[in-house]
This record gives structure tokens, sequence and C-alpha cells, in this order.
């Protein structure tokens, strides 16, 4: 009997352990969430810079966690951590499409965040090209829409189980906003033509009234 209270003593002893150092992680990723969101709404937005800090603030936030987390690396890769590493892979990706790279050591996220956080970034990304064209920039709109195609394309082709990782919202989520991108985008050009073509019209009246 000795022997087995022994065992549960070092076990309830392991156990609390574990658990105030997970209470220190679940308080820390608010701050990493926080700020990789940030960072994904400055780029959206086009403020690169901006978006940059932010991100670089939830990637050291992110580092911090992983260091305090050294004796139970298990918590990692529990779950608990997944939403907040998917919005800080999220922010890395719509920087390195938007030409403000920025560092993502692969230790600062999972396999499973970064591919949630890619589909993610495909929602970004349409905004960024809905913004584009508002602010009569097509060709950055189309290049948004290529990423966000390329994004889907990749990620369609991760077969795997919903236990391992549960993409397949993402992917059909992805779809759709890939295809109502580009019908926003074609109606774009059509309107173009149609502003041109009537600026084209008035100037040859307004040359044919001065005859």
């Amino acid at each position: 009997m000795d022997e087995v209270l022994g065992r549960l003593a070092s076990a309830r002893s392991e156990l609390d352990a574990k658990d105030e150092i997970r209470d220190r992680m679940l308080n820390a990723k608010r701050g990493v969430t926080s700020k990789a969101r940030e960072s994904s709404n400055r780029a959206q937005q086009g403020k690169l810079t901006e978006a940059r800090e932010a991100y670089e603030d939830a990637l050291e936030q992110t580092q911090a966690i992983r260091e305090d987390l050294g004796p139970r690396p298990d918590l990692w890769y529990s779950g608990a951590l997944r939403n907040a590493l998917q919005e800080v892979a999220e922010a890395w990706i719509l920087l390195e499409l938007m030409g403000e790279g920025a560092e993502l050591p692969e230790e600062a996220t999972t396999a499973e965040a970064f591919v949630l956080g890619a589909g993610d970034a495909v929602g970004e990304l349409r905004r960024r090209a809905l913004d584009a064209l508002i602010e009569q920039d097509p060709g950055e709109a189309e290049e948004r829409l290529s990423e966000m195609a390329e994004l889907y394309e990749q990620l369609r082709t991760i077969d795997v189980p919903s236990g391992v990782v549960d993409l397949k919202h993402k992917v059909d989520v992805a779809r759709t906003l890939v295809d109502k991108t580009r019908g926003k985008i074609a109606l774009g050009r059509i309107e173009q033509r149609l502003t041109r073509l009537d600026r084209e019209i008035e100037d040859d009246t307004g040359q044919a009234t001065t005859r």
C-alpha cells in the first residue's frame, strides 16, 4: 500500500505542476490571439508596417509560451493553443503574400494550426481584394484572387481524417469565396469598360457639337 500511496502522491504533484503551467499558457494565449488578429486586420487594410509590428508581438509571446512549456511539451500539441497558433499562422501568411516578409519558425506553430490558418487567410485576402476594387486597383484585386485560388487548390489536396485536422469546412468556404471574388472582379471589369465607353461617347458627342 505504501508503494501505491507514494505513486499517487507523485502523480498528484506532477498533475498540479502541469495544471499550473496550463493556466499560465491559457492566460498568455489571449495576448497572442489579440495581437495576431490585429496583424491580420491591419494587413487586410493595407497597413503593412502596423501589421508586421503586431505580428512580431504575437510571435514573441508565442515563443515565450513555448519556452514556458519546456517541461510539458505535450500541452503545446494538446489543442488548447490551436486557435491562437492558427491566428499567428494566418497573420504570417498575409504578410508573406503582401510582400512584408516576416519570420515564422516551424516551432512557433503546428501543422494543424498552419493549414487552418491558411484556410482563414483566404477570407482576409478576399476582403483585401474587394477593398482594392473600391480603391480602383483591379491589378491588386486580381493578384489577391490568384493567391486565394492557389491556397484553395493546395488545401483541397490535404486528405486526412477530421480527427487529425477538421479542414473540410474551411476548404468548402474557400471555394465559395474564390468563386464569389472572381465574379466580383469580372463585374468590376465590365463596369470599368462601360465607364470608359460612356466617356468616349461623351467626348465624341462634345467634339461633334463643337464642330
